[in-house]
């Protein structure tokens, strides 16, 4: 039977351990603080032996000078190769400058009282990968005890949480941006967690009832709800809330001047990014006026052509299956430019080029369902002068009832937005030309964004100059990508520029 080896006595505390038991094995510790380690306590061995054997990051500081050990799972924490491997057998301030001072005091906390420490999510940036990244973390540090009880080591249990954190932060940015939009908008809108309980209403809400946020979220606005709505809207929530589905209703409610308004309510349900249910956003818009109109419309047909026919926005009525065209307006008529001829005949006919539009069947289902229909910013192509031409509209189908309640005909309302999509599209055209004149430009031209001055744009010249690629550049701070570009006055410069709006020239 062979005998052990001298290294084999010596590390015969530790079995395996990865790449860094080969390392902690190779390392000269009898030139150390540490010294041979024949010569270790029992603690340490017993520490190191755990430390080395687990898929956790853990990390020790053993001694007076801290000096460091660490397993796999902590390895690639360090980084590609500015820590790793020279943090082993380090001082621990001679490696941890960038975050000594955060570090430090719970580190002495530990060593001098004796006490555990536990942090959750705190920012401690890191130098690795050739940069300071802010870098989240939730860890604990242990006291190490030797047999009298002193305090020998601190171990370090972490876990690296910046994906977490982040991911956090972009939710709460999120819900803020929204908080943001709600508030300006004239709609009202709401919010409720995963068990259907409301927790936000927007200042339209509050404008409207006259109810608190507060009031509004602890004592309920169901009881503002028409008595006749109550149950109907109830029965459809629930059902909507036990399929985790859209629930779109039109209902009355009474507002601050005791008046009952009709809403009409577009909630649909909410989740997040593991797909996971967490309430439900419900808009609600007045629709009393449209409500209003549709009912004179309905009760006088004399009073339906006049406020047809004098409607400065685009108005249709179409009765039947076949949807004959019985009012049309000058202004949807004129939409449409086929001439004025068009009272009598069918909808089908008069625009056969919506048929691969979408636009036959959404008539078809609200004329069986009495489900209106409402699309904005619909594009559509209408052929004018026998030419298809793109247009936008926002438009509505409203079934039209009978005295028994069936519905015989369809309310077709639209706006043309044509107009505004176009300009829009015009803006975007207008910053790819930008862009454009930018790279093609025959001078140097760059554009910096944020607080450090990312470079998100520049040209070939501007890159000659520099001397470097855009690979290198782009998505990138210029003090970073260009070091030697500091310390003479342009920082200065970028931030009077960035801070004021004013233009400098030098």
């Amino acid at each position: 039977m062979n005998k052990p080896t001298g290294d084999q006595i010596k590390w015969s505390f530790i079995s395996g351990g990865g790449e860094m038991g080969e390392f902690t094995r190779s390392y000269n510790w009898s030139q150390s603080v540490i010294g041979d380690p024949l010569q270790w306590p029992q603690s340490l061995k017993l520490t190191l032996s755990m430390i080395l054997s687990s898929r956790f990051p853990m990390f020790l500081w053993w001694g007076e000078d801290l000096v460091q050990y660490y397993n796999d799972a902590f390895r690639p924490i360090l980084g590609n190769k500015e820590k790793h491997p020279k943090a082993l057998g380090q001082n621990a301030i001679d490696c941890w400058p960038e975050s000594w001072d955060t570090i430090n005091p719970l580190i002495q906390k530990v060593r001098l009282r004796g006490e555990a420490t536990w942090s959750e999510d705190q920012l401690i940036p890191i130098y690795r990968n050739g940069k300071i990244e802010d870098v989240y973390w939730t860890f604990s540090y242990s006291p190490i005890f030797s047999q009298e009880m002193k305090v020998e080591g601190v171990l370090a249990v972490c876990t690296d949480t910046t994906s977490k954190v982040k991911a956090k932060q972009a939710i709460e940015e999120s819900e803020q941006r929204f908080r943001l939009l709600a508030e300006s908008a004239d709609i009202l809108i709401a919010t409720s967690d995963e068990n259907g309980k409301a927790d936000y209403f927007n200042k339209a809400w509050i404008e409207f009832t006259g109810r608190t946020m507060q009031e509004l979220i602890e004592l309920g606005w169901k009881d503002l709800l028409h008595p006749e709505d109550f149950d109907r809207f109830t029965s459809s929530y629930e059902k909507a809330y036990t399929n985790k589905e859209i629930l779109e209703i039109e209902l009355r409610l009474l507002n601050k001047y005791k008046e009952y308004r009709w809403l009409l309510a577009n909630i649909p349900p909410r989740f997040d990014l593991k797909g996971e249910f967490k309430g439900y956003v419900s808009t609600c818009l007045d629709i009393t006026d449209r409500k209003i109109a549709v009912k004179e419309l309905m009760e006088s047909e004399q009073k339906l052509i006049s406020i047809v026919e004098n409607a400065p926005f685009p108005i249709g009525v179409y009765v039947g299956k076949n949807m004959q065209i019985t009012l049309a307006n000058k202004s949807i008529m004129d939409v449409w430019g086929k001439g004025y001829g068009v009272i009598g005949k069918t909808y089908f006919e008069t625009l056969p080029e919506l048929k691969n539009q979408d636009v036959y069947q959404k008539l078809s289902d609200v004329y069986e369902t009495g489900v209106p229909f409402q699309a904005n910013n619909q594009k559509l192509y209408l052929k004018v002068d026998d030419k298809l031409k793109e247009h936008y509209f926002n438009y509505s189908f409203t079934p039209l009832y009978d005295a028994k309640g069936k519905v015989y005909g369809i309310l077709n309302t639209a706006a043309d937005v044509t107009d505004i999509n176009f300009a829009n599209r015009k803006v975007q055209e207008s910053e790819k030309h930008l862009k454009n004149t930018i790279l093609t430009a025959p001078v140097a031209i760059c554009i910096l964004t944020g607080k450090d001055f990312s470079v998100e744009l520049a040209n070939e010249r501007m890159f000659e100059i520099w001397g470097i690629k855009s690979d290198n550049v782009l998505n990138k701070p210029i003090f970073t990508v260009l070091p030697e570009a500091k310390d003479q006055g342009l920082e200065e410069l970028l931030e009077k520029v960035l801070t004021s709006g004013q233009t400098v020239y030098r």
